[in-house]
């Protein structure tokens, strides 16, 4: 039995949630070589047309 592309969507879709989140936790561990790292191991599937990616981290916001 073979996948449909519905299918094969949703797959894809789960699989780079999944590499986003632990793009998310690297990034809030300050592990920003990792982050990059594996982002740059993924990006073409993330979006074909992005070929610059920037990595930005906010420690702290502090409001008056």
């Amino acid at each position: 039995m073979q996948m449909t592309n519905d299918q094969k969507d949703a797959m894809i879709e789960e699989i780079l949630n999944g590499v986003y989140q632990q793009m998310q936790k690297l990034a809030e561990e300050g592990r920003i070589d990792d982050c990059y790292a594996l982002c740059m191991e993924w990006e073409e599937h993330f979006n074909p047309n992005v070929t610059d990616v920037h990595i930005i981290t906010i420690n702290s916001i502090n409001f008056i």
